[in-house]
């Protein structure tokens, strides 16, 4: 990626998602696990603190409080949208946040090794479309949005369209909520670009 300084790169839609958002250069994670480290991720602790240690068999239980429940105590308006179910609001992250899109229907994952997540998951198109409308309904009040994709996982299946979205959810924070005001927190991932 251009971005990261691969001078023939031919990413330009993620070198200006870079350029207009936050781009970072080292990341480290408390655990390879889309559930526990997003819980890391909104509480701002490891595993063995918030509980949550692998994607199937735990729930969050709340506790440590979420950036989500921290915000909405200060009334900003909070939104998440999730693209797998592994985030389901039933599985406890919901916490906090005035609307949680992650419309899948029942099932439980009890066995990985049985299911196959990338039947329950929603596309970025999808995702996206649902937070560009919420976003339309904030009216000047400080907010905080969680956009979770999973698209870019294996198998990945690129399409253009998501990048294209997830470039006009970014730009659409940037025109309407200037920086000064908000922080923004925008994942440039890796991996083969067709």
């Amino acid at each position: 990626m251009g971005c990261y300084g691969y001078q023939q790169a031919r990413t330009a839609t993620l070198d200006n998602l870079a350029r207009d958002g936050v781009a970072f250069r080292t990341v480290v994670v408390s655990s390879p696990l889309t559930f526990p480290s997003h819980c890391s991720i909104l509480t701002g602790t490891s595993p063995p603190v918030h509980g949550v240690r692998d994607n199937v068999g735990y729930r969050f239980s709340g506790r440590p409080p979420t950036l989500a429940q921290l915000l909405s105590s200060q009334h900003y308006a909070t939104g998440a949208f999730v693209g797998a179910y592994l985030l389901d609001k039933r599985r406890g992250l919901g916490e906090g946040f005035e609307t949680y899109a992650s419309p899948f229907r029942g099932g439980r994952l009890e066995n990985s090794l049985v299911n196959n997540l990338q039947s329950a998951q929603r596309r970025a198109e999808e995702v996206i479309a649902d937070a560009l409308a919420w976003l339309r309904t904030i009216q000047g009040s400080p907010f905080f949005v969680w956009v979770h994709l999973f698209d870019p996982h294996t198998p990945y299946d690129p399409h253009c369209a998501s990048l294209v979205l997830a470039y006009t959810l970014s730009s659409h924070l940037v025109a309407k909520h200037p920086p000064a005001h908000h922080v923004y927190t925008i994942p440039i991932w890796g991996g083969p670009l067709r």
